[in-house]
């Protein structure tokens, strides 16, 4: 069946089937989430899980999320600094991720009100750096080191976050330090976004997931010139990095469609899938070249070789997405993923390295499969063909 539809109308029907796969997959890969809770890794009824639930309901806002002022000695006692920092305080505390935030702006507000009670509005920032001079040193005391050092020096805003989904600690992070940008702080004082349970897990799910993205290219790059090297030739580089590039690209669509987001865990399912697939291509080529040298047809040559590498192809697909299938009946995600994504790529690649690359083959006819004087016959086949069509 496969033989045929390679040969039937020059594979057309295979061609079709792809670029309608490759299509819904493009439409799949536009809804895409990235990132998301840690906690999601853990099965809901685990332990770890059930105590954190717990301890939120008593303690809300355990994840933390820091931003430090640095500047020469005393520059946390002037109130250019101080101002700034309770504005990026206020900023950020628009936003509804967050739940709280404490700075040394809150303790300056909390003395002002104390020292002025008659005041209107006695909760705010003073209004001029003498008065700030004499709150602080009136109100030094322990509490002041949870946000400033001792040669006040450096000041920290913490902001306790209601969820450590970096889907939304991101934009947080952003809208930061785009405040901090169209609002410089005063001269010689630096603001150092980011800090923070939140951000910091924000950054290793940036940081592994662009890295193995980054890997998965650099896999299809290097799978290119081994393979143009072994064959000598840089179309046959391109036919053995088809059916990577289609697993792919059908990956992120399933992503899409399914919902599954992509993150440190499914980035690197995808960029193993890439790797692991290059071989079918490689088997079916070189046993392509030895039928065709030995067999007097292309029906022929594509027949045995998709009864014997193919065969062994499909085993070794099916063997190792069975192995990985057994990881999604695990509650932990991680292993899900593995158990749900790797079972699709074996069955992707496979299916394209049988199809679609035989396909590809048969109809370009490369000079390393079918010799260089057959690839000339049929370039001067199909001249005459060309210009009679411009003669119509």
């Amino acid at each position: 069946m496969l033989h045929a539809a390679i040969f039937h109308a020059g594979g057309r029907r295979i061609l079709v089937a792809t670029g309608l796969a490759l299509a819904s997959a493009a439409l799949g890969a536009l809804f895409i989430r990235t990132y998301g809770s840690t906690r999601e890794y853990m099965p809901p009824d685990s332990m770890a899980r059930v105590h954190l639930a717990e301890i939120e309901k008593h303690f809300p806002g355990t994840v933390t999320m820091t931003i430090l002022y640095q500047g020469p000695p005393g520059s946390t006692r002037t109130l250019g600094l101080v101002r700034h920092l309770g504005a990026l305080q206020d900023e950020i505390a628009r936003d509804p991720l967050v739940l709280r935030t404490a700075s040394l702006a809150d303790l300056v507000k909390a003395l002002h009100k104390t020292f002025n009670a008659d005041d209107p509005h006695p909760y705010r920032l003073p209004d001029s750096q003498e008065l700030l001079a004499q709150l602080m040193f009136l109100g030094e005391s322990p509490a002041f080191e949870r946000f400033t050092d001792r040669a006040l020096a450096k000041a920290v805003l913490v902001a306790y976050l209601r969820d450590d989904d970096s889907a939304r600690v991101g934009p947080l992070v952003r809208r930061a330090q785009a405040w901090v940008d169209a609002h410089p702080p005063p001269e010689g004082v630096r603001v150092l976004i980011a800090g923070g349970v939140g951000p910091t897990i924000l950054a290793v799910n940036e940081h592994t997931t662009h890295g193995k993205l980054l890997n998965t290219l650099v896999v299809l790059c290097v799978i290119y010139l081994v393979s143009s090297l072994m064959l000598r030739s840089a179309l046959g580089g391109l036919y053995v990095v088809s059916p990577i590039v289609a697993t792919v690209a059908i990956l992120f669509g399933v992503l899409g469609w399914t919902g599954i987001r992509l993150d440190m865990g499914s980035a690197s399912v995808i960029a193993m899938a890439a790797g692991i697939g290059a071989d079918y291509a490689i088997y079916f080529l070189y046993r392509l070249r030895e039928e065709h040298a030995r067999l007097p047809t292309d029906e022929a040559a594509f027949d045995a070789a998709l009864h014997t590498s193919g065969r062994a192809v499909l085993f070794v697909a099916a063997s190792i997405g069975a192995g990985f299938s057994v990881m999604g009946f695990s509650k932990f995600l991680g292993l899900q993923l593995f158990g749900t994504l790797m079972p699709i790529a074996m069955a992707v690649s496979c299916l394209a390295a049988l199809s679609l690359m035989p396909v590809l083959v048969l109809r370009t006819r490369p000079a390393f499969v079918f010799g260089r004087a057959a690839k000339e016959r049929a370039g001067r086949r199909r001249a005459p063909r060309a210009a009679a069509g411009r003669r119509g």
